[in-house]
């Protein structure tokens, strides 16, 4: 049996003990380190696998796990309890399978409030208007500040006004992608380390878009010359993180 598909079963053999009842309604996909589909048949890049229930038309829960059946994420979608706003509800778990962040956002307005936790113990909160400002608190003091960012999400950022001149100038519709009608949009993974430098480039959603859109976006990710800035972890130190940045192709842009 092939490797990827004795662990699927696997899976459900796993989830059927503890009390799921398997319907039409679930489905089981194969994930990158990304968080994005691939082929069942890679095992190369397989780094999770999502568990989705839909459980009416307008609610759905996605559960994420490692190849060794440990939780690192849940996401529920549907109404909030008043029922006047569609939301997502994130919730993320350390290795020790403990809750470490739980975000609220709000999908009609991308407002969001968020709270962490390390060995479930409080470390602060975030709440984002939706725009651009992010009111963050730590849990030792109660004077908030406000950022172009949230700073408890290990996510490294760039130069955006130097990281749009440089697609401005340098990217390049593929001429036979072009032709042939293909379009949509690359999600560019550029590993950071925690001095700042840039080491790695992949396409985070390979099965999403053709070959040739991707290898242009990392053409172009590659002469890029702004400097990266490293994420930092829930006390402030720089650490190694993924920046996730979007590279539109569009015809008759």
């Amino acid at each position: 049996m092939n490797c990827n598909l004795f662990r699927l079963f696997f899976i459900f053999l796993f989830l059927s003990f503890n009390n799921y009842s398997f319907a039409q309604d679930r489905k089981i996909q194969t994930l990158n380190q990304h968080f994005y589909p691939i082929s069942e048949k890679d095992s190369t890049n397989l780094a999770y696998y999502s568990v989705l229930k839909l459980i009416n038309e307008n609610e759905r829960v996605e559960k994420f796990y490692t190849k060794e059946m440990r939780l690192v994420k849940a996401i529920k979608i549907g109404f909030n309890e008043e029922g006047t706003f569609r939301q997502k509800v994130i919730e993320k778990y350390d290795e020790l399978g403990k809750i470490s962040s739980l975000t609220t956002i709000n999908q009609d307005n991308n407002k969001y409030y968020a709270v962490y936790y390390k060995n479930e113990v409080l470390v602060g909160d975030v709440i984002f208007d939706g725009v651009g400002t992010f009111e963050s608190k730590r849990a030792d003091t109660n004077q908030p500040v406000f950022l172009d960012r949230n700073e408890f999400e290990p996510v490294p950022f760039t130069d955006k006004q130097l990281w749009q001149e440089n697609l401005l100038k340098n990217l390049r519709y593929p001429v036979q992608a072009r032709r042939i009608g293909q379009s949509g949009t690359v999600f560019l993974a550029l590993l950071v380390d925690k001095d700042s430098n840039l080491v790695r480039i992949e396409i985070a959603n390979p099965m999403d878009v053709a070959k040739s859109l991707g290898d242009e976006a990392i053409r172009v990710a590659s002469l890029y010359k702004g400097k990266f800035i490293a994420a930092t972890d829930l006390e402030g130190n720089p650490v190694e993180a993924w920046l996730r940045i979007p590279v539109r192709f569009k015809l008759g842009s």
